[in-house]
C-alpha cells in the first residue's frame, strides 16, 4: 500500500511539477503525523521522479550531422518511414524518405536537417524530428543478445515473406512488424 502511494505521488509530482511538489509535501507533513516510514517512502519517490523528469534539451535547427544509435526499428507512419534514434542527450525522431537496413541498437551516420522543434511520438518524448537525406550503417551491436534477437527477428521476416494478409498479421503477432498491415489493422492490435 505505501510503495503504491508512494509510486502515484512520484508520478504526480514529476507530471505537474513544482505544483505536484507542493501537493506532496502537504501530504508528507500529514503522514509524518502517521508513521515516519511512509513519509520517508513517499518524499523519496517524488524527489526522484523530479529528477528522473529532466526536460529534453531541444536539438539546434539546421544541417544536422551525427553518428547515432538506433533506438527503434524503423517503422511505417502515417507520412512515410521513421525511427528513434538516440543522440547521448536524448532521443530524435528520424524523418525518413525510404526504408532502410538499419534496425534497432545500429550504429548508424545519419546526415539532414533538424527543425529544432521537441514533440512526443507514441508516448516517447524526442528532442527534434531530422528530416533525413542520408543515412548508413557503421556498425552492428555489440551485445549479443540484440544480436541474437535481431537474427531471429529476420529470420522469422524470411520465412513469412511475401507478406500476404496472414501472414502481415503473425509478423505482427511475433515480432511487432507491421509494415505489411493496413492502418486500420495496426490500431486493432495496439487496441487488442
Amino acid at each position: 500500500m505505501t510503495g503504491a502511494l508512494a509510486v502515484w505521488l512520484a508520478v504526480l509530482a514529476s507530471v505537474r511539477g513544482r505544483l505536484g511538489l507542493a501537493f506532496v509535501a502537504l501530504l508528507v507533513l500529514v503522514a509524518v503525523r502517521r508513521s515516519l516510514v511512509i513519509s520517508a517512502a513517499i518524499t523519496l519517490a517524488a524527489v526522484s521522479a523530479l529528477l528522473a523528469a529532466t526536460p529534453l534539451l531541444p536539438l539546434a535547427a539546421g544541417p544536422y550531422r551525427a553518428n547515432l544509435t538506433m533506438a527503434s526499428d524503423i517503422v511505417d507512419g502515417r507520412y512515410g518511414p521513421w525511427a528513434f534514434a538516440e543522440t547521448g542527450q536524448g532521443l530524435v525522431l528520424l524523418d525518413l524518405s525510404e526504408r532502410g537496413p538499419a534496425q534497432a541498437s545500429d550504429l548508424v551516420s545519419v546526415v539532414g536537417v533538424s527543425n529544432g522543434l521537441p514533440g512526443l511520438a507514441r508516448g516517447q518524448p524526442y528532442r527534434s524530428t531530422i528530416r533525413v537525406s542520408a543515412l548508413d550503417v557503421v556498425g552492428v551491436s555489440p551485445s549479443p543478445t540484440v544480436r541474437l534477437g535481431q537474427g531471429l527477428r529476420d529470420r522469422v521476416m524470411d520465412r513469412l515473406e511475401p507478406l500476404d494478409d496472414s501472414r502481415a498479421l503473425l509478423a505482427g503477432f511475433l515480432i511487432g512488424e507491421t509494415s505489411g498491415l493496413d492502418d486500420i489493422d495496426v490500431m486493432a492490435m495496439r487496441r487488442a
